[in-house]
């Protein structure tokens, strides 16, 4: 399967991840889904020097493998950039947490209610009759980006979701 998250909203990925923990056959999956990968994927493959080799770690190792020393700090510690941060009480990390996830929640629904208008437009067999139809390029401009747009968000939310449980 090569990216099969990228057309799906939350709770499809979700089904989509239950479906694949459940299957019993063997699947190559290539996706930049982290949530995803780390959540389906038994044996990670490395393709290094022309050839494929087991991959011993999982997607963390690999991003220390592959990142170099100032980013995996970075990466690993978001908040370094910002000087004397207060220790913040758990309680207003969850407030904060949700918050941020119920604003996500918002912009993903209206994105997606965006996208599926523009999919409905994009299915009308009349739009593609003539080859000069003014609108085509734009709708599929618009849904490019919509898709462009959702992706970002709904990788934080997974982060964040994760993060809040």
């Amino acid at each position: 399967m090569d990216e099969p998250t990228n057309h799906l909203d939350i709770d499809m990925r979700q089904a989509l991840t239950v479906a694949l923990q459940t299957f019993m056959g063997a699947l190559i999956l290539v996706s930049h889904d982290r949530h995803l990968l780390a959540n389906s994927v038994d044996q990670f493959l490395l393709i290094e020097n022309g050839s494929i080799v087991r991959y011993a770690g999982d997607l963390g190792d690999y991003r220390n493998r592959i990142l170099p020393t100032g980013e995996k700090l970075k990466a690993a510690n978001p908040a370094s950039k910002r000087t004397k941060t207060k220790p913040q009480k758990p309680g207003k990390v969850i407030r904060q947490l949700r918050t941020r996830i119920n604003t996500l929640d918002g912009k993903i629904e209206r994105l997606h209610r965006k996208l599926n208008d523009i999919e409905q437009r994009l299915a009308d067999p009349e739009i593609y009759q003539t080859n000069d139809h003014p609108q085509l390029q734009n709708f599929l401009r618009d849904q490019l980006e919509l898709k462009n747009q959702l992706e970002p968000l709904e990788e934080e939310w997974l982060t964040l979701s994760e993060a809040l449980e």
